[in-house]
């Protein structure tokens, strides 16, 4: 229960949608999506150690203070966040969570080739390309910013998502 509640209840205080004319607000959703995901996301006993919990933003996305602000003082588990921007590839072994921004779609395609097969949980925004779609890729449905899920991707990458997750996707691929 304490689980279920620790996405619902900040859902209530950050709405899960966003008007897309309304970008700073659709940031900050994504933002705070990003630093909670990992709660409901099961990775191999040997994938987090006894370090952070990091959540690695590949290329130019533009948060601003956003994410820092909606990391502070946040864990995943009993893991601190730890935040961490690429401008590569390199490094991307160290992290726990990736998101690969909208405007990087060949980014994206070699960002999942790169990642397939490893216990990391890739996040992107609005990447149409099947080939460049996350784990967990966001969407703008119905004027809300809300995520699809590719179960497949994420049994590639030894992660196994929780139900309460599944359950509010827009769309969840077998």
């Amino acid at each position: 229960m304490a689980i279920l509640a620790a996405f619902y209840v900040p859902a209530l205080v950050w709405p899960p949608y966003a008007q897309a004319d309304d970008e700073r607000l659709e940031t900050a959703i994504k933002a705070a999506y990003l630093t909670k995901l990992g709660d409901f996301v099961q990775w191999p006993p040997d994938a987090i150690h006894a370090g952070p919990f990091n959540i690695c933003v590949l290329g130019a996305a533009d948060f601003g203070d956003l994410l820092e602000r909606a990391a502070a003082g946040r864990t995943v588990r009993t893991h601190p966040i730890a935040l961490m921007r690429l401008s590569t590839m390199d490094g991307a072994q160290n992290c726990h969570l990736l998101f690969v921004p909208m405007s990087s779609s060949s980014d994206a395609v070699r960002a999942m080739e790169a990642t397939r097969g490893s216990a990391v949980l890739t996040v992107t925004d609005r990447q149409s390309d099947p080939s460049g779609r996350g784990i967990i890729n966001f969407v703008i449905h119905d004027g809300r910013v809300r995520f699809e899920i590719d179960r497949r991707a994420a049994t590639v990458n030894h992660l196994t998502i929780s139900s309460k997750l599944l359950d509010l996707a827009v769309n969840v691929q077998e």
